[in-house]
């Protein structure tokens, strides 16, 4: 006998958010963005970058953070990859950089400068062993390495400490910059009085405060980044958790398309009782899934199969949900946990956003709308093409065929049949398109930043969650849905609406 569930699957565009009963006497400025990615993490700005392969690394990630959003590092890199992209993103603001990148005095220029390509740091300090908490000798720049023997030491080329202006390392952030302004310089070493180096702060970072108002960042002033790992990282080889710790990775994503499974629950289950990161687990389109996942221990459940723009699980599969539909039953189920959700997939115009928070979402993963960003990375080997005076890029699903013979590759991956299963070939669940790149994400996220505060201000609401407690949502009809778009083509693309 056949089941047949009693609801429908909707997705964003069947619905629409009605106008108050009552006028509005809130502005789009008046509006916090602030939302729980976890219980113990908040974000300004509810956007997650996806772990695909052509989303986000460490650039994503590293923009994400400053806007106010975070970035979850994709695992289709090697372990040594991965951690080295947390890493680079951890310090790229950080207020005092406790663990700064430093150089030996026997370092060859030729050691700097793989160093400098492999890292993007450009300036270190010099201790006598090489190490970040080492007795400090000098600092060393890309600048003065150039146009010298690449055989010549550091210690021949360095700005020497008697050079140097230094602080006392219980020196505090404020004075810090001031010493650094006063002084005109790049880089400010903090250090005890036997002369061991304890931190550093860097010019760079005072601006990065002022221009970045709405920056995630943790509690040493570094910018919050995650990283995507498989049950196998989890339950089998623990190679990638430690490295992941070891660069103070602040969550994990548990990267699986069937969440609602006893892999991943014991996955969740070992993550929590094992390591500091916050976890989140996923993904699941029912009540019951986020139930599971909640007894196993998640800190934040994401939601989302079947759907995407470069996802055809629902039609080679034939399984999944519409995401209005499993949005609104999860985050009904999660919030008896205390838990926030994650919308993974759907969003392709600010608007869903606004739906997707408006059915009970905490924040949304987006993967299409970033990858059209200049940041966003290409797969190894790829070439981006220009023609005309427009740019495109790649934009695959992790489960396309190439997304998972690169998975492979590097060690396995969320599709655990990528290659065989027994007998049977794996069944691609992704797809690669081409996709013309529109600018700068910063330019995405100001857009669907300016578009979420005026769907709140609208009906009246200053947060998210008086916004879902405020907001009325009303089916929208088929005819509805044509007339909601331009009744002809636009003369050009605008930067929150493609036609």
């Amino acid at each position: 006998m056949v089941n047949f569930s009693a609801k429908e699957s909707t997705s964003y565009d069947d619905w629409i958010i009605t106008e108050p009963k009552k006028p509005t006497e809130i502005l789009p400025g008046m509006v916090e963005l602030i939302s729980n990615l976890t219980p113990k993490i908040k974000l300004k700005l509810p956007i997650v970058s996806s772990p695909m392969d052509t989303v986000t690394e460490y650039e994503m990630a590293i923009q994400m953070a400053l806007h106010g959003g975070i970035g979850i590092i994709h695992r289709n890199l090697t372990v040594e990859q991965q951690a080295r992209a947390v890493a680079r993103v951890k310090r790229y603001k950080s207020g005092f950089i406790s663990e700064p990148y430093t150089a030996g005095p026997n370092f060859t220029l030729t050691e700097l400068a793989t160093i400098i390509q492999e890292t993007g740091v450009t300036k270190f300090p010099v201790t006598e062993d090489g190490k970040p908490h080492g007795k400090l000798i000098g600092i060393m720049t890309d600048k003065d390495a150039d146009f010298h023997d690449p055989n010549d030491l550091v210690a021949q080329r360095m700005t020497a400490i008697k050079d140097l202006v230094t602080a006392p390392y219980n020196t505090n952030l404020d004075d810090a910059k001031k010493i650094l302004i006063a002084n005109k310089k790049e880089l400010l070493p903090l250090i005890d009085e036997n002369g061991n180096l304890h931190a550093i702060i860097t010019r760079s970072d005072i601006k990065k405060s002022r221009d970045y108002p709405y920056v995630s960042k943790d509690s040493k002033e570094r910018l919050l980044v995650g990283a995507a790992v498989s049950v196998a990282d989890i339950l089998n080889d623990q190679t990638r958790l430690e490295k992941l710790i070891e660069v103070e990775t602040d969550v994990v994503v548990i990267d699986a398309s069937v969440g609602h499974s006893k892999s991943v629950y014991d996955a969740t289950k070992t993550l929590k009782g094992s390591y500091s990161f916050e976890v989140i687990s996923g993904n699941v389109v029912t009540k019951e899934g986020t139930a599971y996942l909640a007894a196993a221990g998640a800190d934040a459940i994401k939601v989302g199969r079947g759907i995407g723009q470069s996802c055809i699980t629902s039609k080679v599969v034939g399984i999944g949900r519409g995401q209005a539909t499993a949005v609104e039953e999860c985050a009904e189920e999660a919030v008896k946990y205390g838990l926030p959700i994650i919308a993974d997939g759907g969003i392709k115009y600010s608007g869903h956003v606004s739906i997707a928070l408006a059915l009970g979402a905490s924040t949304v993963m987006a993967g299409a709308i970033l990858a059209s960003a200049l940041e966003a990375p290409d797969p190894p080997g790829y070439k981006r093409q220009k023609r005309g005076d427009v740019w495109f890029k790649l934009y695959r699903g992790m489960g396309s065929s190439s997304a998972l013979e690169r998975g492979q590759e590097v060690s396995g991956g969320r599709y655990a049949q990528a290659k065989m299963v027994g007998n049977v070939p794996y069944s691609p669940e992704g797809v690669d398109v081409e996709m013309r790149i529109t600018g700068p994400v910063s330019q995405i996220l100001d857009q669907y930043r300016a578009g979420t505060c005026k769907a709140m201000s609208s009906i009246g609401a200053k947060t998210i969650a008086e916004f879902q407690q405020k907001v009325v949502l009303e089916r929208v009809s088929d005819i509805a849905q044509i007339e909601s778009h331009p009744a002809y083509r636009p003369l050009h693309d605008e930067p929150n609406y493609s036609g």
